[in-house]
């Protein structure tokens, strides 16, 4: 007949009847890719979940909002990313600061539309580290951006200069200029007041208030710190100290504690005052402590600030709000798991693959469609007894499943996904294969029946033994 079989089948053929050999062995070996594609169709992943693991590419950009800044002043630190489908729950990625920068916000999240979480970052020894969320075993296709809140180191930088920060994200580095300017600087010949957060956890504010640079002569300093709503004075933090020199960032360099036989310090939790006496000409007298928030829920909190000397007073105020940090993201498509159930999310990106026609069908385009209305590959199967679907074709599924699952194949129930291996995309294949050798074997003893009527059936099996295919066999989803 000039047919080359398989080795599965060439062995048997050779032990029993031509035909009947063939047609035994055949039937195993369809049996067998039939049985291989339902349990892959019943795997939810053709290949082994991912660990949790480090993703090195997920972040396109990095910038500074700021192109010039104080040297007091915050910055903003943008970011882009795109997960990549191979990513799943518990893998990372990460985010080092350059040397010049100090990020203040400590923790961030990274939410969808619906306020799903899409990932969580918390910065450790100036390393900002991601880590995915189940969203994105759930969806496809998923970017966003992120923000952070960061402020400079002034020992590593000059006023009046630009300095290039380097950002690095896995193995790709992303850079930016950022022109520091004097022009924020103190002067310190008025009175100045700060205030900041103590650490990261936003639950203490540190502050000070300074006298100006006295003039020739001994001066008496009067400084006086009033918190506003939503934090307490901590007296027990509360320090006078002087120096008589300024940096470049004209801050008091090696302040000293002023001699407590010259400072009376009354402290309450609302208030707390410092009176100097006999203060040397061109020193910087500080009065200095920290307030702890009694008020969580507000978001910005004042501090008053006065100092007189020589009896002439001047107040200033200095506000300080939460650092913020966040990050928004949206998905393209939604995963299909693997066992293409109806109850499965609707959409998907990727067009239903073309399916066999079913049982006593013809051959037709056999396209599933997904919800985004593309259509999938045509299907070239046909004859009887196809391996996927139930009976009829045509467009978008048998006649006997009205309404097959979004995304699904031809015939009765394929199912597309989001194209990434771990969704079975293979599967199919493998289910075609057996409906094509259980159509081989029909066509074989068809032919051999109409060729020799007086051949027997195989022992055990009785004339017409050969059951019809069960329409949800062979087909995912079916």
């Amino acid at each position: 007949m000039g047919v080359a079989y398989p080795d599965c089948v060439g062995r048997r053929a050779h032990e029993v009847n031509r035909w009947n050999g063939a047609r035994r062995a055949l039937r195993r070996c369809a049996a067998l890719l039939a049985a291989g594609a339902g349990l892959l169709a019943a795997t939810p992943s053709a290949s082994p979940p991912a660990g949790a693991g480090t993703i090195p590419d997920i972040i396109t950009s990095v910038s500074v909002r700021q192109k010039a800044v104080g040297p007091y002043e915050w910055m903003r630190v943008d970011l882009r990313f795109e997960v990549p489908r191979s990513a799943r729950s518990g893998d990372t990625f990460t985010l080092a600061l350059p040397p010049q920068l100090d990020s203040l916000t400590t923790g961030l999240r990274i939410a969808a539309a619906d306020g799903s979480t899409i990932a969580t970052a918390v910065v450790v020894n100036d390393v900002w580290t991601f880590a995915l969320a189940p969203y994105v075993d759930a969806n496809a296709g998923v970017a966003g951006s992120a923000y952070f809140e960061a402020r400079l180191d002034r020992s590593t930088v000059a006023p009046d200069s630009t300095v290039e920060l380097v950002f690095v994200a896995g193995g790709t580095s992303y850079s930016d200029a950022v022109r520091v300017e004097s022009s924020g600087l103190p002067s310190r010949s008025a009175v100045h007041k700060y205030q900041l957060w103590e650490d990261a956890s936003q639950a203490a504010l540190v502050w000070g208030v300074d006298s100006p640079v006295t003039p020739a002569g001994s001066s008496t300093v009067v400084l006086t710190d009033t918190p506003g709503p939503g934090s307490v004075l901590d007296c027990a933090s509360v320090v006078v100290t002087s120096s008589g020199r300024l940096d470049a960032f004209h801050e008091p360099v090696a302040p000293t504690e002023v001699d407590r036989a010259r400072v009376s310090v009354v402290c309450s939790g609302t208030q707390a005052r410092a009176v100097v006496t006999s203060v040397g000409e061109g020193s910087l007298v500080r009065l200095s402590g920290r307030s702890t928030i009694s008020d969580p829920a507000r978001g910005r909190f004042t501090n008053v600030g006065e100092a007189a000397v020589n009896g002439a007073a001047t107040a200033i105020e200095a506000t300080t709000r939460r650092v913020d940090g966040a990050g928004t993201g949206t998905s393209t498509t939604r995963r299909v798991p693997a066992s293409g159930d109806a109850t499965a999310p609707a959409r998907s990106d990727r067009s239903g693959s073309g399916g066999a026609t079913g049982r006593g069908g013809s051959a037709g385009n056999g396209a599933g469609a997904g919800a985004d209305g593309s259509s999938g590959a045509p299907s070239s199967e046909s004859g009887a007894d196809g391996a996927s679907g139930a009976a009829g074709s045509g467009e978008g599924g048998g006649a006997s499943n009205p309404n097959p699952p979004v995304g699904s194949g031809g015939g009765n129930g394929g199912r597309s996904g989001d194209g990434s291996p771990s969704d079975g995309t293979w599967i199919p294949i493998v289910a075609i294969g057996a409906g094509a050798l259980t159509t081989v074997a029909g066509l074989l003893l068809a032919r051999r029946r109409g060729a020799d009527p007086e051949q027997p059936d195989e022992p055990g099996q009785p004339d017409g033994s050969e059951q019809p295919a069960d329409p949800a066999e062979g087909a995912e989803g079916g």
